[in-house]
């Protein structure tokens, strides 16, 4: 068969080509100054001493033929119709786009995709190695976290997907990511041989007994190769961690919002969420630590009670609500292991809890 040719996208050129660009059996005639202008790729190519520079034809290898296509058309009219392809092809346009370094279009496929649903774009960008959208993606359902099961999130997501959600820490309690994963489970039973992985990277030893019965009788998992996973948990969760006069939180991304509200990718404050549990916040430090100390800074006036747990079951009151306060708090207890904050407001009194994210979790040698 002998070649093609594509010049859908020289309508609105009128000079002659004096390039042509080849993806296996078909020719791309153009032009190296509209190329040169929209792609950091050909003004590389053009520009430096490639043997390239000077042909009259230039094979392109290992590329996508109908996601080059749209490029090319992008290059000379400005024109993205996203919605005459599917999902898919716009993870390989955006691939190709990438590759070819043309960044105005890369920006637009990346605008489309954050509109649509994060589930099942966290998929395919995954698969593709988008890191720039897996972290978009994240975010998104982050931020909507607190309807993790009314939205079906985990519903969409492929096994790796899940894994991924599930190392990320979801900014919920850990009752709704069990939950979520296990409808996932039951409607997907052909990965059974993960689930022994995924239960693995859920804190089973924060659930109550109910959940476990909601997994036995789902038959989803064998109960002796359960209880292994939760021994074992416990275990490694058992250890305490001290780090004397240094806090323990380098970050917010140290942390876990069980209960409250905290947008990513810069949080500036973390809120309660009145809606769901009533006017407190819920940190989780992802493990545990003797601490005697927190250093805290509250962005509205308020009265104000903490309390610190290890399992979330029973929790010690450190500061009792005293008079209204603002600004830079410390709160000083006897030292403990704790792996839970509590903040608590008065639910008549104030307005919605807000603290800076910037918390300090200590054991100081000299409290005073």
């Amino acid at each position: 068969m002998g070649m093609k040719t594509f010049d859908g996208h020289l309508e609105t050129c009128k000079e002659l080509p004096d390039v042509t660009l080849i993806i296996d059996d078909t020719e791309f005639p153009a032009h190296r100054s509209i190329l040169s202008k929209h792609s950091e790729y050909f003004k590389a190519m053009f520009s430096l001493n490639f043997i390239e520079s000077n042909s009259d034809k230039i094979t392109l290898k290992e590329t996508n033929l109908k996601a080059f296509k749209i490029v090319l058309k992008y290059m000379y009219t400005g024109d993205y119709n996203y919605y005459n392809i599917t999902i898919y092809e716009n993870f390989q346009l955006h691939t190709c786009a990438k590759y070819f370094m043309v960044d105005a279009l890369v920006q637009e496929v990346n605008r489309y995709l954050q509109s649509e649903n994060p589930s099942l774009i966290l998929n395919e960008a995954i698969a593709y190695g988008c890191d720039e959208i897996v972290s978009l993606s994240t975010e998104r359902i982050q931020n909507n976290v607190f309807n993790l099961i009314v939205n079906k999130v985990f519903d969409y997501l492929s096994p790796t997907a899940v894994e991924h959600l599930l190392k990320v820490r979801l900014h919920t309690e850990e009752s709704v990511i069990f939950a979520a994963l296990i409808a996932w489970m039951q409607s997907h039973l052909e990965y059974s041989f993960l689930f022994p992985k995924l239960l693995n990277l859920v804190d089973l030893y924060l659930l109550h007994e109910n959940h476990e019965d909601i997994l036995f009788q789902s038959r989803l998992i064998e109960p002796d190769l359960y209880y292994s996973i939760l021994e074992n948990q416990k275990e490694r969760a058992s250890e305490v961690q001290k780090a004397v006069n240094q806090n323990v939180i380098n970050g917010v991304e140290d942390l876990r919002i069980v209960d409250g509200a905290c947008k990513v990718p810069r949080p500036q404050v973390i809120s309660a969420n009145p809606v769901r549990s009533g006017n407190r916040i819920v940190i989780d430090l992802k493990q545990q630590f003797l601490l005697n100390c927190l250093k805290l800074k509250l962005k509205n006036e308020t009265r104000y009670t903490v309390s610190v747990s290890r399992d979330m079951r029973r929790w010690e009151p450190v500061k009792c609500q005293g008079l209204m306060s603002i600004g830079q708090q410390k709160v000083v207890f006897k030292e403990q292991v704790v792996r839970f904050i509590r903040i608590e407001a008065s639910h008549f009194l104030n307005p919605r809890l807000k603290i800076h994210s910037d918390i300090e979790a200590l054991y100081l040698t000299k409290l005073k």
